[in-house]
């Protein structure tokens, strides 16, 4: 099953530059960020507002080897 996701774009500096709150599934439509980012984060949708999350907060993750 395809669920809608939220798509969190983080910098290099390891702050959220930009989320793209519910995207549809199966679209051929491009889902970009507009600012310069190296890492996307994708999680369920309603993820980022159901746990405050927003642009400009700062996100720590392990990149695994």
């Amino acid at each position: 099953a395809y669920i809608p996701l939220d798509i969190i774009y983080v910098n290099d500096q390891f702050e959220i530059v930009r989320i793209r709150a519910n995207t549809q599934p199966q679209t051929l439509n491009q889902v970009t960020s507009n600012a310069p980012a190296l890492y996307v984060v994708e999680v369920n949708a309603g993820f980022a507002e159901q746990h405050g999350i927003k642009e400009g907060d700062k996100i720590a993750f392990q990149r695994l080897q």
